[in-house]
């Protein structure tokens, strides 16, 4: 490909993706350090638990919903 762009939310993934990008000398990916979607919004994202590391999800609502859906994926 001439231009590779990726779209990653999570610092985690962000640095071993770069890390990757560098060892192989790609110079045709960039990569962005946040996500997408169909809607201009600034939302907090919760991190994957699991072995699974790409469940991120971006969590919608107030701070008592956002709290209670953390709390539900066992991160706090």
């Amino acid at each position: 490909s001439d231009r590779v762009y990726g779209f990653e939310p999570w610092h985690k993934m962000i640095d071993a993706t770069q890390q990757q990008i560098n060892r192989n000398n790609l110079e045709n990916v960039t990569l962005f350090p946040f996500g997408l979607s169909d809607q201009d919004a600034r939302l907090p994202f919760l991190e994957p638990t699991g072995d699974n590391l790409g469940v991120g999800i971006f969590v919608a609502g107030n701070d008592n919903e956002q709290i209670r859906i953390q709390q539900l994926a066992g991160v706090s």
